[in-house]
């Protein structure tokens, strides 16, 4: 077995933190069983959304915006996402 192809069987995709994305997932669900904020619920959806869980993220980035209307993360990855999605009237409306 080639380097190069051992390397991308064993890769581990990373969010954020630099560390996996299950990890992350695990810390910041912890993080909001603690104390909930915007933060974290944008931070989760953005995770979840890269974990291919597209309606747990939207749905998680719709609370970070309900707890903080001025959070522009949690607008721009919404938005990111219904782009992909070709929902384009629902992006547009989150990147206003």
């Amino acid at each position: 077995m080639r380097a190069r192809e051992h390397d991308a069987r064993h890769r581990v995709e990373r969010g954020g933190l630099g560390i996996p994305l299950c990890v992350e997932h695990h810390h910041l669900r912890t993080a909001l069983a603690t104390k909930p904020n915007a933060q974290t619920h944008a931070a989760l959806g953005l995770v979840l959304w890269k974990q291919g869980r597209v309606d747990d993220a939207v749905a998680s980035l719709r609370e970070a915006i309900e707890a903080d209307p001025k959070q522009p993360a949690a607008y721009d990855e919404l938005g990111t996402i219904f782009v992909e999605q070709g929902r384009l009237e629902e992006a547009e409306s989150n990147y206003r």
